[in-house]
Protein backbone atom coordinates (compact mmCIF):
# COMPACT_ATOMS: atom_id res chain seq x y z
CA UNK A 1 0.00 0.00 0.00
CA UNK A 2 1.29 3.35 -0.34
CA UNK A 3 1.42 6.86 1.59
CA UNK A 4 -2.04 7.88 0.52
CA UNK A 5 -3.68 4.63 1.56
CA UNK A 6 -2.22 4.57 5.22
CA UNK A 7 -2.77 8.39 5.51
CA UNK A 8 -6.59 7.59 4.77
CA UNK A 9 -6.65 5.12 7.59
CA UNK A 10 -5.13 7.26 9.87
CA UNK A 11 -7.87 9.81 8.93
CA UNK A 12 -10.40 7.20 9.76
CA UNK A 13 -8.23 6.60 12.99
CA UNK A 14 -8.07 9.81 14.20
CA UNK A 15 -11.68 11.14 12.89
CA UNK A 16 -14.07 8.11 13.31
CA UNK A 17 -14.93 5.87 16.07
CA UNK A 18 -16.94 2.60 15.66
CA UNK A 19 -17.85 -0.38 16.60
CA UNK A 20 -15.49 -2.32 13.98
CA UNK A 21 -17.66 -5.60 14.43
CA UNK A 22 -17.57 -6.04 17.88
CA UNK A 23 -21.14 -6.56 18.67
CA UNK A 24 -23.53 -3.82 20.03
CA UNK A 25 -22.43 -0.68 19.59
CA UNK A 26 -23.55 0.80 22.97
CA UNK A 27 -20.64 -1.31 24.67
CA UNK A 28 -18.03 1.25 25.41
CA UNK A 29 -15.40 -1.75 25.56
CA UNK A 30 -16.24 -2.81 22.11
CA UNK A 31 -15.77 0.98 20.64
CA UNK A 32 -12.70 0.10 18.15
CA UNK A 33 -11.21 3.09 15.67
CA UNK A 34 -10.81 1.01 12.13
CA UNK A 35 -7.04 -0.37 12.06
CA UNK A 36 -4.26 0.17 9.51
CA UNK A 37 -4.11 -2.61 7.35
CA UNK A 38 -0.54 -2.93 7.02
CA UNK A 39 -0.13 -2.69 10.59
CA UNK A 40 -2.88 -4.58 11.92
CA UNK A 41 -3.82 -7.43 8.72
CA UNK A 42 -5.36 -9.36 10.99
CA UNK A 43 -9.56 -9.85 10.65
CA UNK A 44 -11.23 -8.99 13.73
CA UNK A 45 -14.71 -11.45 15.15
CA UNK A 46 -17.74 -9.72 13.68
CA UNK A 47 -21.12 -10.09 15.34
CA UNK A 48 -24.68 -9.47 14.50
CA UNK A 49 -25.31 -5.65 15.35
CA UNK A 50 -21.49 -4.27 14.61
CA UNK A 51 -21.87 -1.24 12.19
CA UNK A 52 -20.96 -1.42 8.42
CA UNK A 53 -18.53 1.02 6.56
CA UNK A 54 -20.47 4.34 5.32
CA UNK A 55 -20.58 4.84 1.79
CA UNK A 56 -17.35 7.69 2.89
CA UNK A 57 -15.48 5.10 3.98
CA UNK A 58 -16.04 2.64 1.29
CA UNK A 59 -15.23 4.86 -1.66
CA UNK A 60 -11.89 6.25 0.62
CA UNK A 61 -10.71 2.93 0.64
CA UNK A 62 -11.41 1.91 -3.09
CA UNK A 63 -9.29 4.85 -3.89
CA UNK A 64 -6.51 2.45 -3.54
CA UNK A 65 -8.43 -1.30 -4.37
CA UNK A 66 -8.21 -0.38 -8.04
CA UNK A 67 -9.07 -3.77 -9.31
CA UNK A 68 -11.90 -4.58 -7.10
CA UNK A 69 -15.39 -2.98 -7.99
CA UNK A 70 -17.91 -2.04 -5.79
CA UNK A 71 -21.12 -4.13 -6.15
CA UNK A 72 -24.78 -3.50 -4.32
CA UNK A 73 -26.66 -6.56 -4.79
CA UNK A 74 -29.77 -7.25 -2.53
CA UNK A 75 -29.13 -4.08 -0.79
CA UNK A 76 -26.02 -5.52 0.02
CA UNK A 77 -22.55 -3.78 -0.61
CA UNK A 78 -20.12 -5.61 -1.68
CA UNK A 79 -16.43 -5.27 -3.16
CA UNK A 80 -15.57 -8.04 -5.88
CA UNK A 81 -12.57 -8.98 -8.18
CA UNK A 82 -12.56 -11.49 -11.05
CA UNK A 83 -9.24 -13.20 -11.77
CA UNK A 84 -8.09 -14.76 -14.91
CA UNK A 85 -5.76 -17.77 -15.31
CA UNK A 86 -4.30 -19.89 -17.55
CA UNK A 87 -6.05 -22.75 -17.42
CA UNK A 88 -8.40 -24.84 -14.47
CA UNK A 89 -5.50 -25.85 -12.07
CA UNK A 90 -3.97 -22.49 -11.69
CA UNK A 91 -7.52 -20.85 -10.57
CA UNK A 92 -8.11 -24.36 -8.38
CA UNK A 93 -4.67 -23.60 -6.87
CA UNK A 94 -5.04 -20.05 -6.20
CA UNK A 95 -9.00 -20.73 -4.82
CA UNK A 96 -7.19 -23.34 -2.42
CA UNK A 97 -4.78 -20.78 -1.43
CA UNK A 98 -7.58 -17.89 -0.68
CA UNK A 99 -9.37 -20.60 1.51
CA UNK A 100 -6.67 -20.89 3.76
CA UNK A 101 -5.91 -17.94 3.71
CA UNK A 102 -9.46 -17.19 5.08
CA UNK A 103 -9.86 -20.01 7.30
CA UNK A 104 -6.77 -18.31 9.17
CA UNK A 105 -8.66 -15.25 9.22
CA UNK A 106 -11.80 -16.16 10.40
CA UNK A 107 -13.40 -14.44 7.27
CA UNK A 108 -14.76 -16.76 4.71
CA UNK A 109 -15.72 -15.14 1.37
CA UNK A 110 -17.68 -16.80 -1.36
CA UNK A 111 -15.78 -17.77 -4.18
CA UNK A 112 -16.88 -18.40 -7.89
CA UNK A 113 -14.81 -20.73 -10.30
CA UNK A 114 -15.95 -20.60 -14.20
CA UNK A 115 -12.25 -22.53 -15.60
CA UNK A 116 -10.13 -20.25 -15.39
CA UNK A 117 -12.08 -17.60 -14.03
CA UNK A 118 -12.18 -16.92 -10.57
CA UNK A 119 -14.71 -14.17 -8.71
CA UNK A 120 -14.24 -13.19 -5.11
CA UNK A 121 -17.16 -11.33 -3.88
CA UNK A 122 -16.39 -9.98 -0.50
CA UNK A 123 -18.63 -9.19 2.38
CA UNK A 124 -19.39 -9.48 5.78
CA UNK A 125 -22.03 -11.68 6.13
CA UNK A 126 -22.64 -11.49 10.14
CA UNK A 127 -23.26 -7.39 9.36
CA UNK A 128 -24.86 -7.61 5.83
CA UNK A 129 -22.19 -4.95 4.16
CA UNK A 130 -18.71 -4.67 3.93
CA UNK A 131 -16.27 -4.22 7.27
CA UNK A 132 -12.87 -3.43 7.81
CA UNK A 133 -12.32 -7.41 7.15
CA UNK A 134 -13.41 -7.65 3.80
CA UNK A 135 -10.55 -4.92 3.01
CA UNK A 136 -7.91 -6.70 5.03
CA UNK A 137 -9.16 -9.96 2.87
CA UNK A 138 -8.69 -8.07 -0.84
CA UNK A 139 -5.45 -6.89 0.37
CA UNK A 140 -4.49 -10.07 0.92
CA UNK A 141 -5.58 -11.03 -2.31
CA UNK A 142 -4.11 -8.98 -3.84
CA UNK A 143 -0.91 -9.64 -2.78
CA UNK A 144 -0.75 -13.11 -3.15
CA UNK A 145 -1.73 -12.04 -6.55
CA UNK A 146 0.65 -9.75 -6.90
CA UNK A 147 3.49 -12.40 -5.70
CA UNK A 148 4.38 -10.42 -2.74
Amino acid sequence: MNKKYLEIITMFTLTISFSFCQGQQNNKESKKTMPTYKSKRTCVPCESGASSLSQDQIDALMEEFTDWQVKHIDGIARIERIVLFKNFVEAMSFINTVAEIAEKEGHHPDLYIFYNKVVIPLYTHAISGLSGNDFIIADMIDDLIDGK
